[in-house]
């Protein structure tokens, strides 16, 4: 059968018949691609970097400033030069990912179609989940700096207010080092938190007493349920898989780029008679690398 159904996706389609999800690859392939898209995060807060063809040559808290600013000249004077100020070169190697799915002959004769919708919600949710697994790895792997939360944000004693803007307050304290000038200045924008934390976050006493004489007091989220789209100036995101107990603020373009050898691809369903089985491959090659850690700050804890 070739007609496909265009309403829902076949993931969670109950009127879909195994037939007619083999038998319609464009539409099983962009339900897979968009959901995929959808929840990744990389593509959603960081810098797209454009493609690359294996690996990525980068350089790390490259200064905003020039090595000496403006000087006095008299009339007639030679002016002074400057020299480019480099940060620590790296190059990062691109790794090709992929999964396929494998529906039987059989499941499509018998029309199983409950064990096929799990099988593509499945792998669905796998690339995602390591999709995260991949930022996390290198942010972890990077020197972003951190600090400790008073306490696990659902616990007494808690301040989430407190952590959050002595976070945010670290990004000035940047601004001189052993009394020189820095030559990074980064303004936070975004504020990570690890899934599960929107009850500890939303509900929290002194989050709840920031906002309740403020404008946003009759949206907040202990009426409505719904965390804030904003928190101190910051973009509030949980990502649907942060398999970690800390949050991050950063300034997030600036933090972290990621760029594809080979854009997410979904191929198929191929039939591969030999094994009686239909084949549906999902496949990427991506580099994801922090140029800017000083970009960053963990607050370690925030779940217990």
């Amino acid at each position: 059968m070739t007609t496909p159904i265009t309403v829902g996706g076949f993931s969670d389609n109950p009127e879909a018949t195994v037939e007619e999800i083999l038998g319609a690859p464009k539409v099983l392939n962009q339900d897979i691609y968009d959901y995929i898209k959808e929840y990744d995060v990389v593509e959603q807060l960081f810098t797209d970097a454009g493609p690359n063809t294996g690996s990525v040559a980068f350089t790390e808290n490259v200064a905003q400033f020039a090595e000496d600013g403006l000087a006095d000249v008299s009339e007639f004077a030679e002016i002074p030069t400057t020299r480019v100020v480099t940060g620590e070169k790296k190059v990062v190697f691109a790794q090709k990912t992929g999964r396929a799915l494998e529906i039987s002959y059989e499941q499509r004769d018998e029309n199983r179609l409950y064990d096929v919708q799990n099988a593509i919600t499945q792998v669905k949710n796998s690339v995602v989940r390591d999709n995260s697994r991949s930022l996390l790895r290198s942010l972890q792997e990077s020197s972003v700096r951190d600090q400790a939360a008073t306490a696990a944000w659902a616990a007494t004693g808690a301040d989430v207010v407190r952590d959050v803007a002595t976070a945010i307050d670290s990004f000035g304290e940047q601004l001189t080092v052993e009394d020189n000038e820095a030559a990074l200045i980064f303004e936070p924008d975004t504020l990570i938190l690890p899934f599960g934390m929107l009850g500890a976050f939303a509900s929290s006493e002194n989050v709840w007493k920031h906002y309740a004489n403020g404008p946003l007091a009759p949206n907040d989220a202990a009426v409505t349920g719904k965390v804030y789209p904003t928190f101190m100036g910051l973009n509030v995101v949980i990502p649907k898989w942060w398999p970690i107990k800390d949050a991050l603020v950063c300034q997030a373009k600036d933090l972290a780029f990621y760029s594809d050898a080979r854009p997410l691809t979904v191929n198929g369903p191929i039939d591969v008679p030999t094994n009686e089985f239909f084949r549906t491959q999902v496949t990427q090659k991506r580099i994801v690398g922090v140029h800017n850690p000083s970009a960053g700050v963990w607050i370690k804890g925030v779940k217990a």
